[in-house]
């Protein structure tokens, strides 16, 4: 296929192995004129499905504290810290900020110990009831209350990370999302460890173009 990004044809091999996952064969390719990496077919949503079932994330979440918030985390590019300050110095004082994917909320509870105001999002609606009650300073929703066009609440920082790989229509979910940042809001988004090849082979760190 295409890249999706440029739509080149001229692609090559990557060095990520093929993997076979939900009754199909997957390879890693990249862009010999943009220089993507993504998986050729694309997932779609039942491979997600597949990937993330109900019992995925069960019922657990980490309030934990760290007490260096500098300190480099696995699977993470930027520290709690270092992304912090870039909140502080691009947008306005005190903002309120939505992590859309926010997983088990442990960066919402390192967010709410450093006196931001920080709500969450996640796909399962069972698992946002999971983080209302162990987080209740926070605000969660599905991502499909989101992307309703019925959602009218507004924030200064939204962040994505590690979420951007996991989409299937990236571009369309950027748009919406940008509909609910204030006027001179951040968008912070960070994207996967590349270069981490156990990460890569377990499938859940592929890449997918986003358009311009």
């Amino acid at each position: 296929m295409a890249c999706p990004f440029c739509q080149s044809s001229s692609t090559g091999s990557t060095v990520y192995p093929k993997m076979s996952f939900n009754n199909k064969l997957f390879e890693y390719r990249r862009c010999k004129n943009c220089a993507l990496d993504y998986l050729d077919p694309l997932p779609v949503a039942d491979d997600y499905l597949a990937m993330y079932p109900p019992s995925y994330q069960g019922d657990s979440t980490d309030s934990s504290i760290l007490p260096d918030i500098y300190q480099k985390m696995p699977g993470l590019r930027f520290s709690y810290g270092y992304q912090f300050d870039l909140v502080k110095k691009n947008s306005v004082a005190n903002p309120k900020i939505l992590d859309y994917g926010c997983g088990n909320g442990h960066f919402i509870a390192n967010a709410i110990a450093r006196n931001f105001v920080c709500d969450g999002a996640e796909f399962s609606a069972a698992y946002v009831n999971v983080l209302k009650t162990s987080f209740p300073k926070s605000s969660f929703f599905t991502i499909d209350e989101i992307l309703s066009g019925q959602f009218h609440r507004k924030y200064d920082v939204i962040r994505l990370s590690n979420v951007l790989e996991h989409l299937t229509t990236p571009g369309d979910v950027i748009r919406s999302l940008m509909q609910h940042l204030n006027p001179g809001g951040v968008l912070l988004v960070e994207g996967p460890v590349e270069g981490n090849f156990n990460l890569a082979a377990s499938f859940r760190k592929g890449y997918f173009g986003v358009q311009r």
